[in-house]
Order: C-alpha cells, then structure tokens, then sequence
C-alpha cells in the first residue's frame, strides 16, 4: 500500500489488517514525496490510460461506506469503478482519455475508502 503515512492510509490500514488478518499488508511511505502518489509518464499522443485489475471487496466493508479503484492523472480521477460488498469484480478495461493532455504527468492507480 502506497500513502501509508496519508489521511487515507490512516484509515485503511486497521481497516485492511482486520478484513485480512491472515495477510501481509506491505506499505511504501516516500521521505521526501517524489510524485503525489503515481508514476510520471509522458503522455504526448496517448490516447488512454487503461488498467487492468480485480477488486475484491470484503464482504466486512463498513455501512455508508464503498470501495472506489480510480486511474488518476495529476490526482484527478479520468475513470473509476466500485464494487458491492462481498462481491468480486474483473475489469478488464478501466481507460482514462487522456487524448487532450500532453507532456509528463503523475499517473496512478488508487484504491480508496469513500463514504457513500
């Protein structure tokens, strides 16, 4: 987990450590904070930013809250996609455009815990 040491990673990890209490949690904090969280990529002529993943979500996630998976340029979310409680979702295609954008910018990835 990236941004251990953040607002967020404050909140998620008790959360993530008793939804899976029989996993590893790994977390990567950045002294000094290099990027806000992704990777720089140049994205001169990119047409899209696409991911793909599996979001599992626990079946324990709290009432009144959701988990969100985002692709995140500059840290603003260009396509994000959530998923029910207990359930699994495969996205085989979680694309941003980035078709107007140019030149080197952070990308990442992120997976949050929003209140609905």
């Amino acid at each position: 987990m990236t941004g251990a040491a953040g607002f967020v990673g404050h909140y998620m990890i008790p959360r993530l450590r008793k939804a899976f209490p029989d996993r590893s949690l790994v977390t990567v904090v950045r002294d000094p904070p290099a990027l806000p969280g992704g990777q720089a990529v140049d994205l001169t002529d990119a047409d899209f930013v696409r991911a793909q993943l599996r979001l599992r979500v626990p079946e324990s996630t709290p009432t009144g809250w959701r988990w969100v998976v985002s692709v995140r340029v500059d840290g603003s979310p260009l396509a994000q996609a959530t998923c029910a409680p207990g359930r699994e979702r495969v996205l085989t295609d979680l694309a941003a455009n980035v078709s107007k954008l140019a030149g080197v910018q952070d990308v990442a990835i992120r997976l949050a815990l929003e209140e609905v």
